[in-house]
């Protein structure tokens, strides 16, 4: 996997979660709607306000609306029931450029592991530290089997 196809993957889901259907990008276009209910994230500070007409705001820190992409991306997330039933196609969308995007870093991660080991298989002992560590993750997830 080359560098720049995690990047992009990242980039495509990022461009899309800003211009999901019915994301409101200020408070003025806020003005005259009637609130449905909030959201509070749960991993961050922020709320999703939705409003009747199916339209709704992702606000971050002190209640600014047009947050980072991680604050946009968890408030869709949180939203996820009235998003999934408003916008179907647009939320299995998103889903399916999150699940590509941690594909990707999950991969990129491994890929980095390997190169590490590759790099200094030299040492003395890292390959029996390495094939100790990988019986003890082995033995460790077998028994969370049983």
């Amino acid at each position: 996997m080359e560098p720049q196809e995690k990047w992009q993957a990242n980039m495509e889901k990022v461009a899309f979660a800003k211009r999901f259907p019915g994301l409101l990008h200020d408070w003025s276009e806020a003005k005259g709607k009637r609130i449905l209910s909030i959201i509070q994230l749960t991993a961050r500070p922020g709320q999703v306000i939705l409003f009747d007409d199916r339209t709704f705001l992702v606000a971050g820190l002190a209640g600014l609306a047009d947050p980072d992409p991680a604050h946009l991306i968890a408030g869709l997330f949180a939203a996820e029931t009235p998003l999934r039933d408003w916008y179907p196609d647009a939320f299995a969308r998103l889903v399916g450029l999150r699940e590509r995007d941690d594909q990707l870093t999950q991969q990129a991660r491994v890929e980095k592991i390997a190169g590490a080991i590759r790099h200094n298989a030299g040492l003395p002992g890292l390959k029996e530290a390495v094939a100790r560590a990988l019986k003890d993750v082995s033995e460790s997830n077998k028994g969370e089997k049983d």
